[in-house]
Formats: structure tokens, C-alpha cells, sequence
């Protein structure tokens, strides 16, 4: 579903997070990269909208979004955290030669793990929830 701003001020006023604009166009900004990007790159998008916007402003509001639940934080090759908008139940796959993180929904695979988690319980642990992260190189897809 594409994230408009007004779906993304409804949203705000959902969680009590008082709707400004640099909020607004932050938000918009991360749902419409797919590329799970980091907070440099936000940055890099949302002061062409807001010219004015400090970088500090941008990290605080994404981690306002991440304890909200709201925006998830990936750490990907080499340690840099990146950002991920989609609520919807999916795996990440990781490029090792890219760096690339990719979104991949399979719900086989998670009814797979989730069934098995369900009869393997971890000792000591409640699982809430998994996502998985397959490492590997993306290869020319979609081409002959």
C-alpha cells in the first residue's frame, strides 16, 4: 500500500507523535525507498523537500519512529544501520557483494519456522517473532 501523507498523519496521531512536517516527509521519504536506507541517505533525500532540516533532527525522528515500532533498524554489512518501513511479515536477503538488502516475502518459509518454533521451545525464551536474514550475492535476475 502506498503511504501517503495523509495515511502517514492519521498514523502519527495514532501513536500521540505530534504531526510536523519534517515528521511527514521523513516518513514518506523512508516509505518510498525500497533500498532500506540508511540515515546519510534519508538525510540526502528529505533536505531536498525541507532544506532547513538539521541531520540530528532526522536521527531523532527515526529513532522516535523505531521505539514506536513503526520503523524497524537493520544492521547490514560493515555494521551501518539502515531503515525498514514495511509492517507486512517478510525476510531480508543481504548481498554480501553490494551491500544491498532486498525484502523477501515467503510465506511457506515462515510457516516452516513458525511451526517449528511452536514445537521446539527455547528454553528460557518467548518468541514473539522472527525474521530471518539470508546472507549470499544477488545474480542478474530477469534477464536472458
Amino acid at each position: 500500500m502506498m503511504m501517503t501523507p495523509e495515511l502517514i498523519r492519521k498514523k502519527l496521531k495514532e501513536l500521540n507523535l505530534k504531526v510536523t512536517p519534517q515528521r511527514v516527509v521523513i516518513l514518506k521519504t523512508l516509505a518510498d525507498n525500497k533500498s532500506h536506507p540508511t540515515a546519510e541517505e534519508i538525510y540526502r533525500e528529505v533536505i531536498k523537500k525541507q532544506p532547513n532540516i538539521a541531520v540530528g533532527t532526522v536521527y531523532n525522528i527515526l529513532e522516535t519512529y523505531v521505539n514506536r515500532g513503526i520503523v524497524e533498524k537493520i544492521s547490514s554489512i560493515g555494521d551501518k544501520m539502515r531503515y525498514d518501513v514495511v509492517s507486512e511479515d517478510h525476510h531480508h536477503l543481504f548481498s554480501k557483494n553490494s551491500d544491498e538488502i532486498e525484502d523477501y516475502f515467503n510465506v511457506e518459509l515462515a510457516g516452516i519456522i513458525g511451526r517449528y518454533l511452536e514445537v521446539n521451545e527455547i528454553p528460557g525464551f518467548k518468541v514473539e517473532g522472527f525474521k530471518l536474514n539470508i546472507s549470499g550475492e544477488f545474480t542478474k535476475r530477469g534477464k536472458n
